[in-house]
């Protein structure tokens, strides 16, 4: 039996876009859509230059992501700012709606993820993953900045 973590991440990657873009469609959003909405929700008024870095992405990916969501009526822009230039985001009611249901959708991904573990083993693979993820953020971080793509 192979045992690299490759082919498992790969695998598990795979099977969570697919699961996540099929569950979402009905919100007519993708995955990086999400991280904007999220995002927005947590930082009321931030900026989308404040999104890019936050969220290691380029500026054409989430000025595509906040177009959309604008257009589905899930976020609104504003300039409050004395620098017009400076557009503040905001997540609608509407888009607390969505907000809701995607969070849903997290909760049945966790079950899928979790089904069949014992809550040692749950609590395992989080610590496990966290680590792992903490790594993987230093070394991305030591690269340096991704937002001029």
């Amino acid at each position: 039996m192979d045992t690299s973590i490759f082919k498992y991440l790969f695998t598990l990657e795979r099977d969570y876009n697919y699961f996540i873009n099929k569950r979402l469609r009905e919100l007519q959003i993708k995955k990086n859509d999400v991280k904007v909405i999220k995002n927005i929700n947590q930082n009321h008024g931030i900026s989308q230059n404040e999104i890019c870095v936050l969220l290691k992405e380029d500026k054409v990916t989430v000025a595509k992501s906040v177009k959309k969501l604008e257009a589905l009526g899930y976020i609104k822009r504003t300039n409050e700012n004395a620098d017009k230039r400076i557009v503040t985001l905001y997540v609608t009611e509407e888009g607390q709606g969505v907000r809701r249901k995607i969070m849903k959708i997290f909760e049945d991904l966790k079950t899928i993820f979790m089904k069949d573990l014992s809550p040692k083993e749950q609590e395992m693979a989080v610590a496990l993953l966290a680590k792992m993820s903490k790594n993987m953020h230093d070394e991305s971080t030591r690269l340096g900045d991704n937002t001029d793509k």
